[in-house]
């Protein structure tokens, strides 16, 4: 994008000097095309136009969406783990061991009745 002073250098050299579109390009050091584009452009208004309404590719799926929230409404509540990730409920070896060492120093390991 080019500045409106050098727009309007480029446009003036084409139509007051009558230089051509190459020798435009050639004396500021423009390329061709983008010579071409400002001598060539009328209207500096862009021009805006709506976009098409295109259908989502969820369409079909909003009913069956739109039914979850009503159907988790109608359940009850869902009980909430003490830890929210599967890796705090691993118990690894070590875990294991210091807990039943835990329990054998303070008495208390479990004995079924």
């Amino acid at each position: 994008m080019l500045t409106m002073e050098k727009q309007n250098y480029l446009t003036n050299l084409s139509e007051f000097e009558g230089m051509s579109l190459r020798a435009i390009s050639k004396r500021s050091g423009h390329h061709f095309n983008t010579v071409k584009i400002y001598v060539d452009k009328e209207d500096w208004n862009k021009e805006y136009s709506p976009r098409k309404q295109r259908p989502s590719p969820l369409d079909p799926l909003k009913p069956t969406i739109d039914e979850w929230p009503m159907e988790d409404m109608k359940r009850g509540r869902k009980e909430v783990n003490k830890f929210q990730h599967k890796r705090a409920l691993a118990l690894t070896a070590r875990k294991f061991v210091r807990l039943v060492f835990r329990l054998l120093k303070d008495n208390r390991l479990y004995i079924p009745a």
